[in-house]
């Protein structure tokens, strides 16, 4: 015998409890590859930015040996945004001087984008340079010897990559 039916009413199925986890375990799955995805594009990004940086500092670096001689430095010295170490890049200028900030060959000095870290800078002779920046990968380092450039892989320290990189 069939149960007694209202006039036209039809039951509703809902959503069982395991159809809801399975849709719930898809989204954390598909979060999860686009947060990995994110990450590796953000630490190439910010690789692309010091290869930019170097590059930047390199050609201001080529221009100042060419229209005169560069200033030693005495060995690798920090550059970054908010450090004012290095005697040459006040001397970074057109005229090679210090009293016109119009004529500037770098506007700012750069901020590494990794945290921590900075750009290291080498001035050796009126000829000669060397710049070293950490790249993302651990011991990685992004070198650039009077306008050349290579990455440097394994190195150990800081102080490994500078030396590997000196002019």
């Amino acid at each position: 015998m069939r149960s007694p039916m209202k006039c036209g009413v039809k039951k509703r199925r809902a959503f069982t409890l395991i159809e809801l986890l399975v849709v719930i375990a898809i989204i954390g799955i598909l979060a999860a590859i686009i947060i990995v995805l994110l990450n590796s594009a953000r630490r190439r990004a910010q690789d692309a930015q010091v290869k930019s940086d170097v590059t930047s500092l390199s050609q201001a670096l080529e221009i100042v040996k060419v229209d005169r001689n560069l200033v030693p430095s005495g060995g690798y010295q920090p550059i970054n945004g908010t450090n004012a170490n290095d005697s040459n890049t006040d001397r970074w200028r057109e005229d090679g001087g210090i009293a016109d900030p119009f004529k500037k060959l770098i506007n700012t000095r750069p901020i590494h984008p990794i945290a921590g870290q900075v750009y290291w800078i080498s001035v050796t002779s009126a000829t000669d340079y060397g710049l070293v920046a950490k790249l993302n990968p651990t011991n990685t380092y992004f070198c650039n010897t009077n306008g050349t450039t290579r990455t440097q892989t394994n190195m150990a320290t800081d102080a490994d990559a500078r030396a590997d990189c000196a002019p």
